[in-house]
């Protein structure tokens, strides 16, 4: 089944996984960041907010081939921001500097699952 046919046009919230050993610039394929971003591989995954969940899958495609990426979960839910950036305290521990010092939404050190239920939990109380 074609991957991006079931992703909605919608906001939400994701996770997304990564398959590659090599590791990618998160701005792969952007000349004007792509030397200067952070590196990433299946060691890491990242929560984020869009407006278009399924524009994002594509986004991810362009930067690091689709062989490589997995659209771990996602939710959608027009509070999208709100819940990114509960989701940004909750995980800061994990979070991955970027060069200008900035943490990113890049995780590393935690399993894929327990972002995803973080995501859920926190979706969860946004909706009661």
């Amino acid at each position: 089944m074609n991957m991006e046919k079931t992703i909605p046009n919608s906001p939400g919230v994701y996770v997304v996984v990564l398959a590659n050993d090599r590791p990618i610039s998160a701005n792969a394929g952007d000349k004007r960041r792509e030397k200067t971003s952070i590196k990433v591989n299946r060691d890491n995954c990242k929560f984020g907010a869009t407006v278009n969940l399924r524009r994002r899958w594509r986004d991810y495609c362009r930067t690091f081939k689709e062989k490589n990426i997995k659209f771990f979960s996602y939710v959608v839910i027009l509070q999208f921001k709100k819940i990114e950036d509960e989701l940004k305290a909750e995980l800061s521990h994990h979070r991955v500097p970027g060069q200008n010092g900035r943490y990113t939404e890049w995780l590393k050190e935690i399993d894929p699952n327990e972002v995803v239920e973080k995501m859920l939990d926190v979706t969860k109380r946004r909706r009661t």
